[in-house]
Formats: structure tokens, sequence, C-alpha cells
């Protein structure tokens, strides 16, 4: 090795950052700090004529008071704390142990040198000594710190931004956005606490409440504001957005809610731009989730279409109750092998895929003999009304055979069955709709045994595959013209967390053979949701992105419905939940004739002619 090598590395190993020397350094400076406010004190309560006849005594009392200080700090783990992040935490803990420190000198001096202590020592060196020796720790240790929030602040490549909510959530996301490697320049807060207004949090002012965003921005040059407030509920976050969204701000940032942040602190990989299921979705539901965990813990359990977008999200939450085993069964073998890709791999040996097709009963009868199955969730179906329409015979194929062969391998064997329906089965205008019917009379009629047969009906889920969402978003994004069927259509919505969530809980309070509904809230035309997502991705709707309505499409209805008239619903003790009760049965001993009879089935014409035939209120949309 030459001399340049070693010399290099000698000095580059020398001033490598390490806790060791970090250590030393801090113990070192302190010892000095400590001197000198030692030194400070004496200097600031006697004169220099006091300091010289009393020499003797001024280093007696030396080593107490700095080695008392250095002791509480070792005792406080002050010099573990990494000063790059200093808080105001860390000053209370230093503050505390500089205050015990002086206590424990102050005793000591007493208790051992007691004359010279009355001779010399007054109370004021004491608190004296307190202020001098926390004003300089406390100096050095934010040193680093400040030099970083400087070198922030002269970097012109960060993003301008202004955060709303002057709260514990906004103080943080402003902590995190001050770090070096942070993309964000914050350069005022706002908030509607005039209590607030005026003050600084880490430097940077709050100017006023939300009224004064416009003059902010300008004055600042900021493009972009965060709402910073994660206890927010829907109807104030939506108040929000349609000021901004008048005032043209186009960039517009959220946090999560609170019960998705319960996990872990806030940091900027919180931070997302809003979108239309922020504005689309309700309220947190309170999960009865000790209720839903004793029928869920140590059991085995099928999921049916276990890779869309239900079944996914039953699977994910399943997870989280400590089953003994899940079955995830699909027919596409690609989303399988993804989805086994993504499952933790702590999990994975309660884990098992299952490549299958619930239409093939002899392939449902092994997994049912193989596997001692103790709960089913059966999201498994065809559901695009537009494909059933084209594929009838398949439609039938997969939600009235697929869902028999099902029910019969379940009878008797499982402990409870639950199928996802949806709202198109009320007063069905679709194949589609007029299938998942059909589909719920085998259920619900096989509620009778040992086996706790139950449906519940919901409404279109937020972002799930082939839904509104994804379809406008890419139409925006492409700057192509929105499509949607009729100005007038209206649709239930909820999102798939929640909609899984209140699944879970339907199928623990069930007793067998009902049809259960969740509270879908008010439903939202689709006209809306499209001119929303328009502005959102800063367009003006009808003049930048057109919106094209293209005709309502066979067996599509403009409502849906949850329950028909003939039909009466009744709370239930969940939340949100409820049961419908005068749903139409199918004797069960008729079903496996039903089924057959279907199965029989040629042509579109005799699908709708048969679906009239079991089903009252059954009226085909053309």
């Amino acid at each position: 090795m030459s001399f340049q090598k070693f010399s290099n590395s000698f000095f580059h190993n020398l001033f490598k950052p390490t806790y060791l020397k970090r250590f030393f350094f801090f113990v070192f400076s302190d010892v000095v700090i400590f001197l000198l406010s030692y030194i400070l004190s004496f200097s600031i309560r006697f004169s220099i004529n006091e300091l010289v006849s009393q020499y003797e005594t001024f280093n007696l009392f030396l080593p107490i008071f700095i080695f008392s200080k250095i002791i509480m700090l070792l005792l406080f783990d002050i010099y573990a704390i990494s000063w790059k992040y200093f808080s105001m935490n860390d000053a209370l803990k230093m503050f505390c142990a500089i205050l015990f420190a002086q206590i424990i000198a102050y005793i000591s001096a007493y208790i051992f040198f007691r004359n010279h202590f009355i001779i010399i020592l007054s109370r004021s060196v004491f608190f004296l000594d307190f202020f001098i020796s926390l004003f300089f720790l406390v100096s050095l240790r934010s040193f680093k710190r400040i030099m970083i929030l400087m070198m922030n602040k002269k970097s012109e490549s960060k993003e301008k931004i202004i955060i709303y909510g002057a709260g514990d959530g906004g103080e943080q996301m402003l902590r995190e956005m001050l770090k070096k490697e942070s993309t964000y320049d914050p350069v005022a807060i706002l908030d509607d606490n005039k209590n607030k207004w005026s003050m600084r949090i880490h430097g940077i002012p709050i100017l006023g409440g939300l009224q004064e965003i416009k003059k902010v921005m300008k004055k600042s040059g900021a493009k972009a504001v965060l709402i910073a407030i994660p206890s927010i509920n829907k109807e104030k976050l939506k108040e929000i957005f349609k000021y901004l969204e008048k005032e043209e701000i186009k960039d517009i940032k959220i946090l999560p809610s609170v019960q998705e942040l319960l996990s872990g602190k806030l940091t900027l990989n919180n931070v997302k731009n809003i979108d239309i299921t922020d504005l689309l979705g309700r309220e947190s539901i309170n999960l009865d989730k000790a209720q839903i965990g004793a029928y869920l813990r140590n059991q085995v359990i099928l999921v049916t279409g276990a890779c869309g977008s239900i079944g996914s999200e039953i699977f994910k939450q399943v997870l989280e109750y400590e089953p003994q085993k899940i079955l995830a069964l699909d027919i596409n073998e690609t989303e399988l092998f993804y989805l086994d890709n993504k499952t933790p791999n702590e999990l994975k040996s309660k884990v098992e895929m299952v490549l299958a097709d619930v239409r093939e009963k002899e392939r449902v009868d092994e997994i049912f003999r193989d596997n001692n199955i103790d709960i089913v969730f059966h999201a498994a179906a065809l559901k695009h009304v537009s494909m059933c329409e084209k594929f009838p015979l398949e439609a039938i194929k997969t939600n009235i055979q697929g869902t028999y062969n099902l029910v019969n391998a379940s009878m008797n064997k499982v402990k409870r069955f639950l199928f996802i329906s949806t709202d198109k089965a009320v007063n069905p205008s679709s194949i589609m709709g007029g299938t998942k019917r059909i589909a719920e009379f085998i259920v619900t009629s096989s509620g009778i045994g040992k086996t706790i047969f139950s449906s519940v009906r919901f409404g279109n889920v937020l972002g799930s595959r082939g839904s509104v969402l994804p379809i406008f978003e890419e139409q925006i994004k492409s700057k192509k013209p929105v499509t949607i069927t009729h100005p007038d259509m209206k649709r239930y919505f909820m999102t798939t967390k929640e909609a899984v969530q209140l699944c879970l809980e339907t199928a623990g309070g069930a007793k067998g053979g009902e049809v259960f509904i969740l509270d879908m809230g008010e439903p939202i035309l689709i006209r809306e949701i499209a001119e929303n997502m328009i502005k959102m991705y800063g367009y003006k709707p009808y003049k930048e992105i057109k919106i094209i309505f293209t005709g309502k499409r066979k067996g599509e209805k403009i409502f849906e419905e949850l329950f028909r008239a003939e039909e009466r619903v009744k709370n239930t003790r969940f939340e949100k939940i409820f049961r419908v009760i005068g749903s139409n049965r199918i004797e069960y001993s008729l079903i496996q004739g039903i089924v057959n009879e279907f199965l029989r089935i040629e042509n579109h014409e005799k699908a709708k002619d048969l679906l009239q035939k079991y089903i009252s209120g059954f009226k085909y949309e053309e």
C-alpha cells in the first residue's frame, strides 16, 4: 500500500463518525462547557478580589460541579441521542438531567465541604451555573440541526408547499419537511384557530386561516397545499376541497386518516395527492374486532375469487385475525402468483394458493375433502354487466353453478358460509343481476342444519377492477373524453376496506338464511364523480376534458336499489349492517332442478326467460 493510500485511509477512518467517537467528543466538550460555566457563574456573582482570596475553595468545588453533570447526562442517556434530529423532548431530558445534577451538587457540597460551602457558595451560583450550562449544552447540540435547516432554506430545488393545520399532524409533517432529505420546502402554515395566528412552529409562520390561501400562495410562490389533519371528517374535507377548487388550487395533498396511521408515526411517505376516493369514502366504522376474532381465530378459511378486489381484501384482513389456515382459491394463475408473492414471509405457513374453477364440481369436492374447512367467503363471480350480457352461459356457470357446487360441498361440514352478492340482484334488469339473485336463493335456501349460510349485498366498490374510477383516471391522463352512459346515472359507493370489514362482521353475526345489506350512504351521480376527477387533475370539465354520454347499455339501470318494495330492513347489533326481511326463498329440494334447468340453456333469450320465471321483479332493460 502506498503512503498516500495509507494516509487517505487513516484520515477517512479517523474522521468517520461512530458512536464511540461521538461519545468521547461530547463528553470532552461537556467538560469544557461545565468548566466555562463554573468560572462564569463565580465571576458574575463575586468580584475578582473575592475569587483570588478564595482560590483554593473555588478549586475544591469544581469536580463536584462537573462530575455530577456528566453522571446525570449518562444516566439520562443523553449521549445516545442523535443530535441531527434534536427535538423538544431531547431538550426536556437535558433540562431534567442538569436540574438533578445541580440538586446533587448542592447536597454533596453541603455535606462534604460544609464550612467552605457557607463561606463562599451562594444559591445564586447554582442557579447561574444551571442556566449557563444548559444554554451551552443545547446550543452545541442544536448546531448541526440548525445548519441543516439553514441549508434546506437555501435549497431552490424543493417544492414550495403550504401546510393547512397547525396541530400535531401539521407539526410532525413540518418537522419531516425540514430535514435535509426532504423534497418539500414549507413556506407557511394556515389554521382556522385564530389563537394560533402570528405564532411560529419550527420557525415557519402561521399566517392566518384558509381564506388567506390565495394571498399566501401568490406571495410565497407555493403551488401545493397539504391538508395535515389526519382526524378530519369527510364532510369537512369536501368543504375544504371545494374552497380550494374555487380558488383554482390544483395541487392538493392530504394525509391518511387517524385509523390508517395507528401503526406508526407520520412520515413524508404518508403524504399523497387527494383523489376521489378521499371525497367519496365515509367515516370510519367501529368494528367489533373481538367478535370477528372469536369466530376467525384458529379456523381454516376458504376465500373464493381471492384475487379479485373483494376477495383479495378479505384474504388480507382475515390474516390479521390469526386463522389456522387460509385457502386462496382463484382461476387466475398469474394473479394467484402475485398474491402469493405479496404475502408476508412470516405468514406464508398459514396460506395455501388454490388454482381451481368453482364451476368444476369434482375439483370443489376434492378441495373440501382434503381440507377441514371451517368458514367460506364466496366472492368468485362474473360481475361486469356488459360481459355477462355477451356471455350469458358463462355467467350462469360461474354465478349459479359455481355457487351451488360450493354450497353443496359446504353443507353440514363448514361452520359459516357468506356469499358476496350485489345491489344488482334487487329487481334485476340484467343477466349479471339475475344470476346473482338466483345464487342468493341457493345460499339463503340452504340455511338449515349445522352450517350457517348468509348473503350480503352492497353496491360499487371504489377503485375495484373494472369500476368507473380507474377507467375515468385512464381517460383523463390520456386527455381523452370521459365516457358515461347516462347523465342521471347514480350508484352507491363504498371503499373495498369498509365493505370487507362489514362482511367480516356480517358473517360472524349471522344466524342462518339471512340476506344482509350494508349502509351504503347516499347514491352519487356518476357525472359528478367524473367532473370532480377532471378538476383534481387540473382540467376544466366539458372544456379541457369533455364528458360524453354514450347511452344506456343493455341490462343497465339508471338507479340501483338495495332491497325490493316488498322487502323490509331491520337493524342488527352491528353499525351499518341491516337484515332484509321478506326476501323470497325457494325450497332447497327444488334448487338442484332449477340449477340443471339453467345449465340446459342454449342462448341469451332462454336465459332471460328462465330468470323471469324464477325472479319476481326481473325486468330486462334493453
